[in-house]
């Protein structure tokens, strides 16, 4: 086979595993509810982007680990929805006691869940071609960093946690990347794989 025949066959088969890895990624984004993701979504992403609107930098730290990418990249949600806390609960009809309950609008939520979550989703997909972009310079193999990407991209575990929102989401694409990274700076010895 040539040489750009092979190339030609290996950057359709990543395009394939990028367009796998967003689909099943994509499946029920918004439909289901994870643990301490109601703090980020109501809480922690709207209090950072609006202490950055207000300028007010105490008030931009979120969280004991690195909340900050979760919040700049989950924060895209909050065009859809700048206020996502107001409509989560419906009021319940009780004469005796009203305003004692509220009811638990899951279909607000579902919506909510999918604005907040699908920019990661789309982060992490988008990382998988820099993945292949470094694998490549570690490897020095087209067929190496086609292989390393559709491991990513075919692994449950990262797929499930590209679904969350929480920093746990970044930190197989950040430390993944870091040590492809360090590699490529081993076997090229160009700087620019230091940023």
């Amino acid at each position: 086979m040539s040489p750009k025949k092979e190339k030609i066959i290996i950057f359709l088969l990543l395009f394939i595993s990028v367009i796998t890895f967003f689909s099943f990624g994509f499946y029920r984004l918004g439909k289901f509810e994870t643990t301490d993701e109601h703090l980020w979504k109501y809480d922690r992403i709207p209090q950072y982007w609006e202490a950055l609107r207000e300028k007010n930098w105490a008030e931009t730290y979120i969280n004991d680990k690195p909340g900050v990418t979760v919040a700049l990249i989950s924060g895209f949600g909050l065009i859809a929805e700048p206020d996502p806390k107001s409509n989560q609960n419906l009021p319940v009809q009780n004469i005796a006691n009203p305003g004692l309950f509220e009811k638990y609008n899951y279909q607000q939520s579902a919506l909510t869940n999918f604005n907040f979550r699908l920019p990661i989703l789309i982060f992490s997909t988008l990382s998988l071609l820099i993945f292949f972009y470094l694998s490549l310079k570690a490897f020095g193999s087209y067929r190496t960093a086609l292989l390393v990407t559709v491991l990513l991209s075919t692994n449950p575990i990262l797929l499930g946690i590209s679904q969350i929102i929480n920093p746990d989401s970044f930190f197989w694409i950040f430390g993944g990347l870091s040590a492809l990274a360090y590699l490529a700076l081993l076997r090229t010895q160009k700087r620019g794989f230091l940023v």
